[in-house]
């Protein structure tokens, strides 16, 4: 009301339309602002109001009759409005920007209309400079050939050439690596750009690196040169000025053309080159990861980040192979993450979903299964587990690599449930076929405070059931492939002792740290 209060008397109803970025990408908050910017450039580049979405119904309580302003509801053209003198206003627009903490801003963006081309009087049938430069060679080189692709793909014509010039002339740095090039047309500029692009030489052509020119550069420090060159530049002398501009001369382009100056118009800039400048990781970086001592970037040596979404809970891992349990645990020539490590990265995934276990809780993992082996390659392995809640009251969990969907690898599932603690079973040295085995850590272990399965104390005590199956005859098999519950009564300490022995079942082995 207050904006058609101000500008009802000078703009009529309906000219001013009203839009907002909202409705394409939703509340960017400290981004809308800049976001709003945007949709109006691109509205002015393309010359068209575009139409605010799900904007059919009007808010009852926005009242745009007999005011100056409309809601643009259908995507239409939009044309400039003339002055009193009936000449062409540029198209302006303000963008708004609120803050929730009471800091606003509005900026008001006009769109740049190019002056109307004067014909340059001074020297209008050339002959032309035309300089290019870089860094170097292979620099130049794109830049010529960027150069040329510009000309003949932007419908330039012998017309343009004094603004080529000068734009070439005095919009751009002139670095060491130098080219001068003497043309009287378009024509001839392009055949030019396009023979030296092929390494063809020819008259007209000047080539020099700044850097290799040191005896020039020295003469051209002398202060009576620049007598030398304001004469040139007075006669015309342009072959003068090409031949000593590649060589590091100096040169006050803007003298050659007086007060009538051609426009500086678009052309292409430099050509960086397209290098990658990422700090490789050495072996001290691969070496940690893993291993604890970067703990304040990773929830657990095991668990790195929280990449939960609206579909679910889920944690991520990246590993290089080098760390330990994977450098340590070696099957068939492979380096196999041990199931035990499975166990951690579940037990961690669990606790930091749930947002930490409460006292007089303990988390408990049941029916786990491990599908296949999770082996280290050549290339990073990332991992993931999915936690999803079952209607008892447990937490299914699975623990899966890269792919797509249903290509994804399924390396081990089960469920975690929290129980009360109950009194730590006492141990039965009577029963036959069974192993007491002393394992402490091994070492330059020095993480041990970050786990509670810690994968070395666990993985060496199931490594006893393939030596008692042994010692029975049977066939042990490589690795564990299914667990069904593993209580934790608290954390592996550097110097355990395993007690195992049979279960219930031929198969079936029970295990106490």
């Amino acid at each position: 009301k207050d904006l058609a209060d101000a500008h009802g008397e000078v703009v009529a109803a309906g000219r001013c339309g009203l839009g907002s970025v909202k409705t394409n990408i939703g509340h960017l908050e400290l981004a809308a602002g800049v976001a709003g910017v945007i949709k109006v450039l691109l509205q002015m580049k393309h010359q068209t109001l575009v139409k605010s979405l799900h904007s059919e119904e009007i808010n009852p309580y926005i009242e745009l009759a007999d005011s100056p302003f409309y809601i643009v509801q259908e995507s239409r053209p939009w044309n400039t409005l003339p002055d009193r003198e009936g000449r062409p206003v540029p198209r302006r627009a303000g963008v708004s920007s609120f803050g929730v903490g009471g800091v606003n801003a509005h900026v008001v963006l006009e769109e740049y209309v190019a002056p109307a081309r004067r014909e340059t009087v001074a020297r209008a049938t050339g002959p032309w400079v035309i300089v290019v430069s870089a860094k170097t060679d292979e620099r130049l080189r794109e830049r010529v050939a960027q150069l040329q692709a510009a000309l003949e793909r932007d419908g330039f014509t012998d017309a343009d050439l004094s603004d080529i010039a000068y734009t070439l002339q005095v919009g751009r740095e002139a670095m060491d690596v130098r080219l001068a090039l003497m043309v009287k047309g378009l024509e001839e500029l392009t055949s030019r750009l396009r023979r030296h692009r092929d390494g063809e030489a020819g008259d007209g052509v000047y080539r020099g690196d700044v850097r290799h020119a040191k005896e020039a550069l020295a003469v051209l420090a002398d202060e009576d040169v620049q007598q030398v060159v304001a004469g040139w530049i007075a006669k015309g002398k342009l072959s003068r000025l090409a031949e000593w501009w590649v060589k590091g001369l100096a040169v006050d382009w803007s003298l050659l053309y007086g007060d009538e100056r051609p426009r500086r118009i678009s052309l292409p800039t430099y050509p960086f080159a397209r290098e990658r400048y990422w700090v490789p990781a050495g072996p001290t970086e691969r070496s940690r990861a893993g291993s604890g001592t970067d703990a304040a970037s990773r929830l657990h040596p095991l668990l790195h980040r929280n990449t939960s979404d609206l579909d679910g809970a889920r944690f991520s891992s990246t590993f290089t192979g080098e760390e330990y349990f994977f450098r340590d645990h070696v099957v068939g020539g492979r380096k196999v993450l041990p199931a035990a490590a499975q166990l951690e990265l579940a037990r961690a995934a669990v606790e930091q979903a749930v947002g930490g276990v409460e006292d007089g809780q303990r988390i408990c993992l049941e029916h786990v299964v491990f599908v296949r082996p999770v082996v280290a390659g050549e290339e990073r392995l990332a991992l993931h587990i999915a936690l999803t809640p079952e209607e008892d009251g447990a937490i299914a969990f699975e623990i899966y690599g890269e792919g797509e969907e249903e290509e994804a690898p399924v390396y081990s599932e089960g469920r975690a449930i929290l129980v009360t603690p109950r009194e730590t079973p006492r141990l039965d040295g009577s029963a036959p076929a069974q192993a007491l085995a002393c394992i402490p850590l091994p070492d330059g272990v020095t993480d041990a405070a970050d786990y509670v399965l810690h994968p070395s104390v666990v993985d060496a005590a199931l490594q006893g059931v393939p030596g008692l199956m042994a010692d029975e005859g049977g066939e042990a098999p490589a690795l564990a492939f299914a667990l069904e519950r593993v209580e934790i009564f608290g954390p592996c300490r550097p110097n355990m002792q395993a007690h195992i022995r049979h279960g219930e079942a031929s198969i079936r082995w029970a295990i106490r740290l």
